[in-house]
C-alpha cells in the first residue's frame, strides 16, 4: 500500500493507522467536545477505539453514538441529533462506511439549527426549482469585483432590474405586490401597482439601514462597462429573465444603480 494525501476542497488521507491520528489531523477543527457517529458492528469490533483514544489523549471529550443501521431512518438521525446536542458537541466525526458518515454530516448541519429537516429539504427543493435571473446575474460581478456581500449586491440592483423588467412582468409583480404589501391592493392597474411595489422595495432597503447605491459600497463608475460584459457570461441564468437583457441593457441598469 502506498500512502498518499489528496487535496481538493477537503483533505483525504489514505494510510494504515490514519484513524488513530485524527486528533493530530483535525483536532483544532473539531473543538473540545467530539461527537462520534458509528454503527453497532464497528463498535463491537473496537475499530473506533484507536480514534477515540487519540482524541481523549489530546484532551477532547468524546461522546459516541453507535446506533446507526444500514439505510438509517429519520428516527435514528433525530436520535443522534438529540444526543449530539446533549453532549454539547463542538465537532462531529462519522466513523464507518456510508450510513454513519451520512448521519454524521446531517447531525453536524442540524446541531446549530432549530430548523426541521423536512422543512430544510423543502426549501432546498423550492430553491433548486426556482432558477434566478437578471438580479443575480448582475449581482455576481459586483461581489466578484468589489467583494460586496452577495445579498447586498442583489439588493443594490433589485429595484433597477425590476423597473427594466416591468414592461413584460408588471402583471406578475403586481400580484406579488399585494402579497408583500397588502395595502397595495387599493392601487388600480397592474402597471401602477408594480411601480409602487418597486419603490417600496427600494424604500425597504433604506429603512433597514442598507446601502442603496453602488457608489455607497465603493464601486468604481469606470468598472461598470466591464461588469456588464462579465454579466453576459451568465446566459444560463439570463434565459430565465422575463425580458431579454443585452450588454448595453446591463450597463444602463448598473448606471441607474450607481
Amino acid at each position: 500500500m502506498t500512502p498518499f494525501t489528496f487535496n481538493t476542497i477537503k483533505s483525504l488521507i489514505f494510510e494504515a493507522g490514519a484513524a488513530a491520528r485524527l486528533a493530530e489531523v483535525a483536532g483544532q477543527t473539531l473543538g473540545t467536545s467530539v461527537f462520534l457517529v458509528t454503527d453497532p458492528g464497528l463498535r463491537q469490533l473496537a475499530l473506533a477505539d484507536p480514534t477515540i483514544a487519540s482524541l481523549k489523549e489530546a484532551g477532547h471529550s468524546v461522546a459516541v453514538f453507535d446506533k446507526v443501521e444500514a439505510d438509517p431512518s429519520c428516527e435514528t438521525l433525530m436520535d443522534a441529533v438529540v444526543s449530539g446536542r446533549e453532549a454539547d458537541a463542538t465537532g462531529v466525526v462519522g466513523f464507518g462506511g456510508g450510513s454513519s458518515p451520512d448521519v454524521a454530516k446531517l447531525v453536524a448541519i442540524l446541531q446549530g439549527s432549530s430548523e426541521d429537516l423536512d422543512e430544510a429539504w423543502g426549501v432546498g427543493q423550492a430553491f433548486a426549482n426556482s432558477p434566478v435571473a437578471a438580479v443575480h446575474v448582475l449581482a455576481y460581478p459586483i461581489g466578484g469585483t468589489f467583494h460586496v456581500p452577495h445579498g447586498l449586491s442583489n439588493a443594490l440592483v433589485l429595484p433597477h432590474v425590476l423597473r427594466f423588467n416591468a414592461p413584460d412582468a408588471h402583471g406578475h409583480n403586481s400580484e406579488i405586490a399585494v402579497n408583500a404589501f397588502p395595502q397595495m391592493a387599493q392601487i388600480e392597474g397592474s402597471q401602477a401597482r408594480c411601480a409602487a411595489f418597486i419603490d417600496a422595495l427600494a424604500d425597504l432597503s433604506a429603512h433597514l439601514g442598507m446601502q442603496t447605491w453602488l457608489r455607497d459600497v465603493d464601486t468604481s463608475q469606470d468598472a461598470l462597462a466591464k461588469m456588464a460584459s462579465n454579466a453576459m457570461v451568465q446566459q444560463w441564468l439570463l434565459v430565465n429573465n422575463p425580458r431579454v437583457v443585452t450588454e448595453n441593457d446591463a450597463l444602463n441598469i448598473y448606471k441607474a444603480a450607481w
